[in-house]
């Protein structure tokens, strides 16, 4: 399945995917993303990991700690792990749960000299520093995508960091009953 999804992918000019990790701990996400590793590389593509911080699997900002040193220094190693100017890309769902200052004690302790890239999730330009930039993880609920994505672009890149856009192909919440 996932080399059938990746040569899919790689047909429509797709060159990584991003999986939601909840942690070296927990074996699904964990066995899920090494063989995704291991299929990615070999048929020449990348992926990453984004740290889920909202099912309760790291509750501890020590456990955040924990899984963040082993993104970085185990899974960032892999030759197909997804990289930006040379350095690893993590993502973060929920990054809320703890406060920037909170973080920046982690990037502190696991990557002081900034040698990944860590994109938080949603609005919170207050993180913008102590993440490298943001991404809307999901903007299903905008009528104007395009318009949405270069609005926050801009605010990212006002405060300093990176925007990550959010690309959501054949996404349909419209039987949900949302007008937008």
């Amino acid at each position: 399945v996932m080399s059938r999804q990746i040569s899919q992918a790689q047909s429509a000019g797709i060159d990584g995917f991003v999986m939601s990790w909840f942690g070296p701990g927990e074996p699904y996400t964990s066995g899920v993303f090494g063989t995704l590793l291991n299929q990615a590389s070999s048929q020449g593509f990348h992926v990453a990991v984004d740290i889920d911080m909202g099912q309760g699997f790291l509750s501890t900002i020590e456990e955040a700690q924990g899984a963040v040193d082993h993104a970085i220094h185990s899974l960032g190693s892999h030759p197909a792990y997804l990289r930006y100017n040379g350095k690893p890309v993590i993502f973060f769902w929920n990054q809320q749960r703890f406060t920037p200052q909170q973080w920046a004690g982690v990037r502190n302790a696991v990557d002081p000299n900034h040698d990944s890239i860590w994109i938080a999730e949603g609005n919170a330009l207050n993180y913008v520093g102590v993440f490298d930039g943001l991404n809307l993880y999901n903007i299903a609920w905008s009528g104007n995508p395009a318009g949405t994505n270069a609005t926050w672009s801009s605010r990212v890149k006002t405060a300093g960091g990176i925007f990550v856009a959010t690309a959501m192909p054949g996404f349909d919440e419209s039987h949900l009953g949302r007008a937008d």
